[in-house]
């Protein structure tokens, strides 16, 4: 069985830059993307959006345009999370950008360990202007 998981992302109001998103299931609220991930949504849905949705998995799915491979769980991960690479085969992939994807992955995982691979697809929700 393949889960899929939804979370809607936007850009926090104190830092454009910085993209974040709120899940009441887990208690997050406006939980950051850090370490290049703000950077590598960017790159996806292009600057001039203010929200995205985002699907992911660990399997593979229909519309997936990222496959994320985690290339460093460090010692830090129980406290931090760990790195990940977008990488080739995925069919015209969007981006290639190492980004940090936070301990907050455990919510969705149910995993001690970080997944050895996400795949997500990323698509914008509404324009900024």
């Amino acid at each position: 069985m393949n889960t899929i998981h939804s979370i809607q992302t936007y850009r926090l109001p104190e830092s454009l830059k910085l993209w974040g998103f709120d899940d009441e299931r887990h208690g997050l609220r406006g939980e950051p993307f850090l370490w290049a991930a703000s950077d590598f949504i960017t790159a996806v849905v292009g600057e001039n959006w203010r929200k995205a949705h985002l699907l992911f998995s660990e399997h593979p799915f229909p519309g997936a345009n990222c496959k994320l491979t985690r290339t460093w769980t460090g010692s830090h991960y129980e406290r931090a999370g760990c790195e990940y690479r977008s990488e080739q085969p995925m069919e015209n992939p969007v981006v290639s950008i190492s980004a940090w994807v936070c301990l907050a992955m455990i919510n969705y995982f149910k995993k001690e360990r970080a997944p050895e691979v996400i795949y997500a697809a990323v698509s914008p929700l509404d324009s900024a202007s």
